[in-house]
């Protein structure tokens, strides 16, 4: 008997054992379910964001609101010596420049505001018009150009290009005027000549004219030389890292010859700011009031995904051994509280088994039979009914809090307070009987004297 009441003893100790391993494994880890509310904003996010078609949509409306008309740079570029420049039917007017990347959620975050704003490089089609009429007017043999479009690079240019470009047009216009002065003066020696022949008093003045027509003379030849030293280098435009400045393809076609050509101008650039429409569904609420958006913010929706699976503790880690089928912390959660079952039927048989054994005319020698629990009901109620329901809650609460349904747990909770209430029973019955042995055997009967038999 006492053997039997050691291995009910082993038992309920095992049990109050598992009942702590349980609680342990159970307990809700810090973080989890804020971590997993947030990986589910991002991850619902990201399963609609296409990054490339929201660029490109943000991109164009943005664009659209300022964009230049090719007409304006046509009409800019007419001036004295020029040919005629006309649009050429279905020119498109020249976008702007801008760019968006929405490689984080930060980026993508800043246009969510009702103020998003996005910014824009807007080309001036007065030194577009400028920069093309001069280079028009070095081209002879034409009659008119028709302008087919006009395009934007990424290439940037200096404030140097804009100024030289300037210089040149500066220079042309005097360069004209002195072509005309010239002309003049020449118009009016041959009529100093002629008039010399018939009248030879005129001497005079016709050599002071003379003079005065050199001087003309050598004013448009310096004019002439400072047009090219100016013109050559402007025509070799070399591109640089500029905000203000930037380089651009103008198409054309001469006439009548029909040929067709590019010229590569420097345009200034207006730098504004315009309205974007604002994004929904990228404000990110519940990374804000988590505290994990500053850690966010600058990564991409995947990047800040696998940051947010590494923050998990070992309650949300799994290997996934098939499509659909997940093993790890979990499945730990859903399970060890089945481990407390066997422990309870354990009890119970082994508590039950002792009484069934118990022969009352066996003497157990004299011998002290040990304690069965902790020898108060109160205390044996713990291990066996609210240390069991401890962990089983436990175990729902952290899969709760991971969005898993805890099947097993609440199955468990029921199966506990069944074979716990019936363990509870089975033990009380066996420190009865084991009170009962030890009166009854604490001062055995004298033995039987010799008369007496």
């Amino acid at each position: 008997m006492k053997e039997r009441i050691k291995a009910v003893q082993r038992v309920f100790y095992a049990l109050l054992i598992v009942d702590l391993v349980v609680i342990a494994l159970g307990v809700p880890m810090r973080g989890d379910g804020p971590t997993l509310d947030v990986l589910d904003e991002v991850s619902t996010f990201d399963a609609g964001f296409d990054r490339g078609k929201l660029e490109k949509t943000l991109l164009a409306h943005a664009q659209g609101q300022g964009l230049v008309q090719i007409e304006t740079v046509a009409k800019a570029a007419a001036a004295e010596g020029v040919p005629e420049v006309k649009v050429a039917p279905g020119a498109q007017p020249i976008a702007p420049r801008a760019s968006l990347a929405l490689a984080t959620l930060g980026d993508v975050n800043a246009l969510t505001g009702k103020d998003a704003s996005l910014p824009l490089g807007v080309p001036s089609a007065e030194t577009l018009g400028q920069a093309l009429s001069w280079r028009l007017s070095r081209r002879s043999g034409a009659q008119g150009f028709e302008l087919l479009g006009v395009e934007l690079g990424k290439q940037g240019c200096s404030d140097a290009d804009l100024q030289r470009e300037r210089d040149v047009t500066s220079a042309r216009i005097a360069r004209l005027r002195a072509q005309q002065e010239l002309a003049v003066a020449t118009k009016t020696l041959e009529e100093a000549e002629q008039l010399y022949e018939a009248r030879r008093k005129w001497k005079a003045p016709w050599k002071s004219i003379v003079k005065a027509n050199e001087k003309r003379s050598e004013a448009l030849g310096s004019a002439d030389r400072h047009y090219e030293e100016l013109a050559k280098p402007a025509e070799q435009l070399q591109p640089s890292a500029s905000e203000t400045c930037a380089l651009a393809t103008a198409s054309l076609r001469e006439l009548p010859s029909g040929q067709s050509f590019e010229l590569t101008l420097p345009a200034a650039i207006e730098q504004r700011g315009v309205a974007v429409g604002s994004l929904t569904g990228s404000d990110f609420p519940i990374a804000h009031a988590s505290g994990l958006w500053d850690q966010l913010a600058k990564l991409s929706s995947k990047q800040a995904i696998a940051k947010l699976r590494g923050r998990f503790s070992w309650h949300y880690r799994y290997v996934e051994v098939a499509p659909g089928v997940k093993l790890g912390g979990m499945t730990v959660l859903q399970l060890a509280p089945l481990a407390l079952l066997p422990f309870f039927i354990a009890l119970i048989r082994r508590s039950r088994g002792v009484g069934a054994s118990y022969n009352p005319f066996d003497r157990p020698a004299g011998e002290v039979l040990p304690m069965v629990g902790f020898g108060l009901s109160a205390l044996n109620l713990l291990v066996l009914l609210f240390l069991p329901l401890a962990g089983c809650a436990l175990c729902t609460w952290s899969l709760i809090e991971l969005e898993q349904l805890p099947v097993v747990p609440v199955l468990c909770v029921l199966g506990c307070v069944g074979l716990g209430g019936s363990s509870q029973f089975a033990l009380g019955e066996l420190l009865e009987l084991r009170e009962a042995v030890t009166r009854s055997h604490s001062n055995p009967p004298p033995a039987p004297s010799a008369s007496a038999r």
